[in-house]
């Protein structure tokens, strides 16, 4: 009858686990210092399975590890730096190590690039390259587009290209550069006049009080030519042929 009284046998397993989880893995975003000027920030990665996947510093939330993987989506309206700490436990409550991450969400628009030299715009020159260089923001990318196209960073707040033309002609550049958060700048721009071109023999006239000597400009009239020389005159006159009277 005593026999009869006892309960029945229970398994009971005990499994202790004083090994912390491996930190979490992040694949979104890409680095652990990320720039963007979107209002939402995907969090993501792997973690052990079972395990709760917590999140802290400027969002505070936790989540279980769910086929290997966490998401957490953070949002934010105003520019500024933000710091994330990451930390998961498995099912005997022990933590990982933290992993971290850094948002920095900048929605400003860079300036423009300056251009430095050349020194005038538009600039001529009978060379076969032209240096084009000026200031900018540190690490961010310069572009050149327009007669040529080059990407260089800006190292030390300047930037410098170089463009080879072999032809005479008229050249339009355009130069932006990027933020780290993916904006464009306002465009700078420059024209190089390439001309190789000897100009036109200088007219010398044969009248002995006429000491001057002027060049015709590539496509001045004679006429043109006549007031500038009477303009040298102005008490005497010049007639048509450019004869001093």
């Amino acid at each position: 009858a005593r026999d009869e009284q006892l309960s029945s046998a229970r398994d009971f397993t005990w499994t202790r686990d004083s090994v912390a989880p491996a930190a979490v893995g992040l694949s979104a975003p890409a680095n652990r210092l990320h720039y963007s000027a979107e209002t939402t920030l995907t969090i993501a990665g792997d973690c052990e399975p079972g395990a709760s996947v917590e999140i802290s510093g400027e969002l505070s939330a936790s989540g279980p590890c769910t086929d290997g993987s966490y998401n957490f989506q953070v949002t934010r309206e105003t520019d500024g730096i933000f710091d994330f700490s990451l930390k998961q436990s498995d099912a005997a409550g022990n933590a990982s190590e933290a992993s971290t991450l850094r948002w920095m969400r900048d929605t400003s628009t860079p300036p423009a690039p300056t251009i430095a030299q050349p020194s005038v715009n538009p600039y001529y020159s009978n060379g076969s390259a032209l240096t084009i260089s000026g200031t900018c923001i540190s690490g961010y990318p310069v572009t050149l587009s327009g007669a040529d196209s080059q990407t260089t960073s800006c190292t030390a707040f300047t930037y410098s290209f170089t463009v080879n033309k072999v032809a005479d002609g008229t050249y339009a550049f355009t130069l932006k550069q990027r933020s780290l958060s993916g904006l464009d700048s306002p465009a700078a721009s420059l024209s190089w006049v390439r001309d190789t071109s000897a100009p036109m023999a200088p007219l010398v006239s044969a009248n002995p009080h006429l000491s001057e000597i002027i060049a015709l400009e590539p496509g001045e009239p004679v006429r043109a030519l006549a007031r500038r020389l009477a303009a040298l005159h102005p008490t005497r006159g010049l007639d048509l042929h450019g004869s001093l009277r």
